[in-house]
This record gives C-alpha cells, sequence and structure tokens, in this order.
C-alpha cells in the first residue's frame, strides 16, 4: 500500500511495526487466513506497507482486491 498522505515511524523508535490481516480477495479468490497461514501488513520504509503471508508473491492482475486488517501504527 503506498501514496498515503501521512508518513509512518519505522526503526529506531518503532522497529517494525505490523497489522494482521484478517482475510484478502485478490483476483477474485478468497484467501482466509488462518494460524497456520498467517498474514501481516509490515512498515519497512515511511512511505508503504508490504504484505507477508501465504500470498505475498501473488500479482493482482483483474477482478477485485480487497484488505481487511486493523491496528494503531504509529506515524511522524
Amino acid at each position: 500500500i503506498k501514496g498515503l498522505p501521512f508518513s509512518f515511524e519505522y526503526l529506531t523508535s518503532a522497529a517494525y511495526q505490523s497489522l494482521p490481516v484478517n482475510y484478502h480477495n485478490i483476483n477474485g479468490s478468497n484467501v482466509f487466513v488462518t494460524t497456520q497461514a498467517p498474514a501481516r501488513f509490515q512498515v519497512n520504509s515511511t512511505s508503504a506497507l508490504t504484505l507477508y503471508g501465504s500470498t505475498d508473491t501473488d500479482n493482482w492482475a483483474s477482478g477485485t482486491i480487497e484488505f481487511s486488517f486493523s491496528g494503531v501504527l504509529e506515524i511522524v
């Protein structure tokens, strides 16, 4: 996820912040996140969240893309 109107704090004061993903839909297929296949969005820079998990190498080609996640991140 890029292009948000604020910057994330990372490393020194916040380490690698992350938000757990509950489910997501990519290319029209539902992906249900379980304890065996967890997923998360992680702050690796001040300007983007990176998806990690069982589908982090999937590319969005067509159809819907939807994510459900919640949490608190420190911003600059």
